[in-house]
């Protein structure tokens, strides 16, 4: 099964489409999506919530039916693919607005927003977007309480990430889109894949046996 993550930055065209289907990913992890978006042979899930410029904040996207699930937060869309849960979310970044994210520094707006994805995290399988952390030494969207918060999660739920040591569009910085699994199913390739100017964020694959039994 080939996963994908990759942030819309709030756009939409011929060539948008012509590179996700490139991706050749059988479900997909979308953020920063216009609602005019439509990927053939996809059916797909927006999240509702909405950010201010237009796009909703997280889709969806799987080449055969999904069933939608609640949204975990207003930042994230979740559903069941294949008999697993996949949710896909922006996390909050240095500068968020506190109408979205909550009060208080990123740190506690990365608690807050993490406190209420766990609540429907118990059965969660995949877990992926633009989380706004690079797990490196440089990183301008995060802060160190807003990483360490974030790793507690990951730790808690046993979910690997594999994209964490890949590219971003910014020398010598690594990505902030990721894509988390459980930690005992196997990952046989992660890609990473340039998207500009299409985007201001590159694309991610992690590939995972299609029958594994996790």
């Amino acid at each position: 099964m080939r996963i994908g993550t990759w942030n819309l930055d709030g756009r939409w065209s011929d060539r948008h489409a012509r590179h996700l289907l490139a991706l050749d990913c059988d479900v997909l992890l979308l953020t920063e999506v216009r609602p005019e978006t439509v990927l053939h042979g996809y059916q797909l899930h927006l999240g509702g919530g909405v950010a201010s410029s237009g796009q909703h904040w997280a889709a969806i996207a799987f080449r055969a039916d999904l069933l939608p699930s609640p949204d975990p937060h207003v930042a994230s869309a979740m559903a069941q693919v294949d008999g697993r849960t996949f949710c896909s979310s922006v996390l909050p970044w240095c500068g968020c607005d506190a109408e979205t994210w909550g009060d208080g520094d990123l740190a506690a707006k990365m608690q807050m927003t993490l406190d209420k994805l766990r609540a429907s995290f118990a059965g969660v399988d995949v877990w992926g977007g633009d989380w706004n952390a690079a797990f490196g030494d440089q990183d301008w969207t995060s802060s160190r309480g807003a990483r360490a918060a974030l790793r507690d999660v990951l730790d808690d739920l046993r979910l690997q990430v594999p994209t964490a040591a890949l590219p971003s569009q910014r020398p010598g910085v690594l990505s902030i889109d990721h894509v988390a699994l459980r930690e005992r199913v196997p990952v046989t390739a992660c890609q990473h894949v340039p998207s500009e100017p299409l985007s201001d964020h590159d694309a991610y694959v992690v590939v995972m046996p299609t029958n594994q039994d996790d």
